[in-house]
């Protein structure tokens, strides 16, 4: 699966950097982000399920091979993170978990 920042658009303060050997990763965005913007692409054989801390704060949508997870950053005024996972599922292949820490500042 690969994921993209889409809202606020990426630029020298908005910027995303997930994946490598760990799937960890961060998207960094200023302060006044009332929330966050992420889409994706993956097979129609792949599931995804959000988990972690804030996952309440994470909502998908999108399609089978185009999913969108959009991250309610309002509560964060002066600085804060929110973190959630993406565990991505298919038949006969281990799960790949992608830990994600949005950061705002």
């Amino acid at each position: 699966m690969s994921l993209a920042l889409t809202t606020p658009s990426p630029d020298a303060t908005n910027t995303i950097d997930v994946g490598g050997a760990t799937k960890t990763g961060n998207v960094s965005v200023d302060t006044a982000t009332a929330s966050v913007v992420i889409t994706g692409v993956k097979t129609s054989a792949q599931t995804v399920v959000i988990g972690g801390a804030d996952l309440s704060d994470v909502t998908a949508s999108g399609t089978a091979t185009a999913p969108i997870y959009t991250i309610d950053t309002s509560s964060i005024t002066g600085g804060g993170f929110k973190v959630f996972t993406l565990t991505v599922s298919e038949a006969l292949n281990l799960d790949i978990v992608y830990a994600i820490t949005v950061i705002v500042a």
